[in-house]
């Protein structure tokens, strides 16, 4: 009776299920507040978007910045809600209830939260500026939404650097040693070409890489006086972000990764302070309602 979305791309979050952990991100949680510039939430309606595994949601319900507060965590993978239920148990005098909803058509009254935070969520969401309609209603008049989300031109460049030193040894992007590089560059791509709400997007479960103006408009439209962006990373992790990027997708080609850092290496070279603005690849996208 809880599984009231049918999306395509549902059975993937549910399979992930089977190999993930007990969650509790203290560090998320704060992270996000700091992000907001939040203090402290206490008797407050908090909303957690797209909460899967109740990583979010048990960090806010644990952290020392809210008391007393109700966290409504909803998915649509009942999965992960089954397994989040039962994960850990609510610190501080603060509630959890889970649901499995649509994201567009929300099962609470209109002005209810006082906050609402998604981490990595939505850019799952094929409508998204559909959601953030849905979301302006439930928010209480000045309240705040603060997502962690990916965005296009942090992605890009590291694509298009592996993309550049696989062609250079002569290789398919299928190669031993390349990982999942096809899955990547191939994802990119698609998203690049199909934008908004391109119905090509309803089977991915990556739907977006994000760019400010595009998440600018969509938020304004839905009734939010101020949108905020700044990196989730630190400066310094943009130094070493392409190695890293070759290691998240399991490129082990050494040529190939030689010339792919040293493309970033250049690249970063002549960017220098701008660095992490131009390779930014995870914003915090801090989101308030008009009063």
């Amino acid at each position: 009776m809880l599984d009231v979305v049918n999306r395509a791309d549902k059975a993937a979050f549910d399979a992930q299920v089977l190999h993930s952990g007990i969650p509790l991100d203290l560090e998320k949680a704060g992270n996000s507040l700091s992000a907001g510039s939040i203090g402290l939430l206490k008797d407050a309606n908090i909303l957690d978007i797209g909460c899967g595994l109740g990583d979010l949601t048990y960090g806010l319900t644990h952290s020392p910045a809210i008391s007393n507060s109700a966290v409504y965590a909803f998915d649509h993978s009942v999965e992960s809600l089954r397994q989040a239920a039962f994960a850990q148990i609510p610190a501080n005098g603060n509630s959890v209830h889970f649901s499995a909803q649509d994201a567009l058509k929300l099962f609470f009254a209109d002005n209810f939260f006082d906050f609402a935070a998604g981490s990595a969520v939505l850019h799952h969401f094929h409508d998204y500026p559909a959601f953030l309609n849905e979301l302006a209603r439930v928010l209480k008049p000045g309240a705040k939404a603060i997502f962690s989300e990916p965005f296009f031109d942090g992605y890009l460049w590291p694509t298009l650097f592996l993309k550049n030193a696989i062609e250079e040894q002569g290789l398919t992007l299928n190669a031993p040693g390349l990982g999942s590089a096809s899955v990547i560059v191939g994802l990119a791509d698609f998203i690049a070409r199909h934008r908004g709400a391109d119905p090509e997007l309803e089977h991915m479960t990556d739907k977006h890489f994000f760019r400010e103006s595009e998440v600018s408009l969509a938020a304004t439209t839905a009734g939010f006086r101020s949108v905020q962006f700044m990196n989730v990373a630190q400066p310094d992790f943009y130094t070493a972000w392409m190695p890293y990027f070759l290691d998240i997708y399991g490129v082990t080609h050494q040529k190939v990764r030689r010339s792919a850092i040293t493309q970033y290496d250049r690249a970063a070279a002549l960017a220098s302070p701008l660095l992490p603005e131009l390779m930014s690849h995870f914003k915090y996208i801090v989101l308030q309602k008009s009063c």
